[in-house]
């Protein structure tokens, strides 16, 4: 509270650290949840894959 009284600039300054900071959060969110979905990917991609693994096997054994 005495930043407010002593000068504008020093609340600046706070203003853009939790601009930054906010910001920062926002971009690991981001990162999160862009990881998360490359993950997710894979394991569709995966089971998939697996799926038609079995399915080839299944029609090689009782074709």
């Amino acid at each position: 509270m005495r930043l407010l009284w002593l000068s504008r600039k020093p609340v600046a300054r706070i203003n853009r650290l939790d601009t930054l900071v906010a910001d920062n959060s926002i971009t690991r969110a981001i990162e999160s949840t862009f990881d998360s979905a490359l993950v997710i990917r894979q394991d569709l991609h995966r089971a998939i894959r697996q799926h038609h693994e079995h399915s080839e096997d299944y029609l090689e054994t009782h074709a």
